[in-house]
């Protein structure tokens, strides 16, 4: 994981914002790992740079751990 901290790009948090909401409208059935995929396939078709899609790449991965944690 990159370990420089990152200052808040609201452009990342409306693109997680924006994956979320697309698992939403399909209606299919939601659980931490299908918000997870749709973000990050969410953030990977915007036009952000390479650092930022880093970041936010480490923010799901940081996501996901903590999630198995308290399964």
């Amino acid at each position: 994981m990159n370990s420089k901290p990152c200052e808040f790009d609201e452009a990342i948090c409306l693109a997680i914002g924006r994956g979320v909401c697309e698992v939403v409208k399909i209606g299919d059935e939601i659980s931490v790992f299908s918000l997870l995929e749709a973000i990050e396939c969410f953030i990977e078709r915007q036009a952000l740079s390479e650092s930022e899609i880093a970041a936010a790449d480490d923010a799901l991965d940081l996501i996901s751990v903590l999630t198995h944690r308290s399964c």
